[in-house]
């Protein structure tokens, strides 16, 4: 996640949690983060002070972590160009 943020400063500030709960604290506003993340197949909670809140099942595999990964990735590019 770390390296998502890194690679997208326009729509993510940091990377936060401990575990499999994790939280990407957005530059946007976190409902449009949340859609576009719906819109890759991937569902997020909306948490407060624009935080998406990532809360996996404790039976997901490595093969389905990297599937978010690349849903997260795929959501910050779709922001990007809606910005542009």
């Amino acid at each position: 996640l770390q390296a998502i943020v890194q690679r997208h400063p326009a729509g993510l500030a940091e990377a936060r949690g401990f575990g499999l709960m994790q939280g990407l604290k957005t530059v946007v506003h976190n409902a449009a983060f949340e859609a576009a993340c719906l819109q890759e197949g991937l569902v997020v909670l909306v948490a407060a002070d624009n935080v998406v809140r990532l809360l996996p099942p404790l039976t997901v595999s490595a093969a389905e972590i990297d599937v978010a990964l690349i849903a997260i990735e795929r959501a910050c590019e779709r922001l990007t160009k809606a910005a542009a």
